[in-house]
């Protein structure tokens, strides 16, 4: 889908105020090193991984998303967009923007194209990340659980059927409407532990964003940060956020 034709004026740029979020030091009663983390030694009870970003290689496709859709309604993405939009579901996500850019569609017509556009783009441009699924089959043949908590769509992850089949490889999926609150709260990752019937404190958390890691973190989880190509992830804050960074998942194979 082209983007609509912008008129001949500027195009708009909202006044968004930056999020103000302040890292503390992740607390952790366990000893991290990445021998913990190997399947052949791993230190946890189970595990619990994002998506986007920490698996995927889906940040250029939300981008798109994002140009696209505000481009049909006369905007340019500003640059603070996706910090905003970091860690909220699609819901909370849609009703920012339809507040911040004053939009006449509701939040659920906002989710309804995001998806759109997102499940058509996913299908030929989303890939997983080197190493990640061999990662993720190494743990399931070492016996460990391992749940997803994205607050992507469903919808949109179905189209990946060709490259990952997410009910064999996790044994609890979580996605952003199983949940009342976005990864700016710990409610997703910690509801996937108690489908894993396992508790935070000996639980590590798969994450790229700074917000999920803080929260994970405060919640007790041991919250391990995926740094990823990403040019709009600030990685300073990942680490800051996180008990250990990883820059790519051979590291554990």
């Amino acid at each position: 889908m082209n983007p609509a034709p912008r008129s001949s004026e500027a195009a708009r740029r909202p006044s968004l105020s930056k999020a103000s979020v302040e890292f503390a030091s992740p607390q952790n009663s366990r000893p991290l090193s990445l021998d913990g983390l190997r399947p052949g030694s791993f230190a946890f009870d189970g595990a619990i991984f994002d998506f986007d970003g920490t698996l995927a290689n889906s940040w250029n496709v939300w981008h798109q998303v994002d140009d696209l859709f505000l481009s049909q309604h006369g905007f340019e993405r500003p640059a603070d967009f996706s910090e905003q939009m970091a860690g909220r579901s699609f819901m909370e996500g849609a009703r920012w923007v339809v507040e911040a850019f004053h939009l006449k569609e509701t939040p659920q017509e906002v989710c309804d194209q995001w998806n759109a556009l997102g499940q058509r783009l996913y299908k030929t441009q989303v890939s997983l990340l080197p190493g990640a699924l061999d990662y993720l089959r190494a743990l399931k043949g070492a016996g460990v659980p391992l749940a997803l908590a994205t607050t992507n769509d469903p919808e949109v992850l179905s189209s990946l059927a060709h490259l990952i089949d997410f009910e064999d490889l996790f044994d609890a999926c979580l996605y952003g409407c199983d949940v009342a609150r976005d990864k700016r709260f710990p409610d997703i990752y910690e509801a996937a532990a108690r489908r894993l019937n396992i508790s935070p404190a000996s639980t590590v958390v798969f994450e790229d964003i700074p917000q999920g890691l803080q929260v994970a973190s405060s919640a007790g989880f041991t919250a391990v940060g995926v740094l990823n190509e990403d040019p709009e992830q600030r990685q300073s804050e990942v680490r800051q956020a996180a008990h250990l960074t990883l820059s790519h998942w051979s590291q554990l194979l």
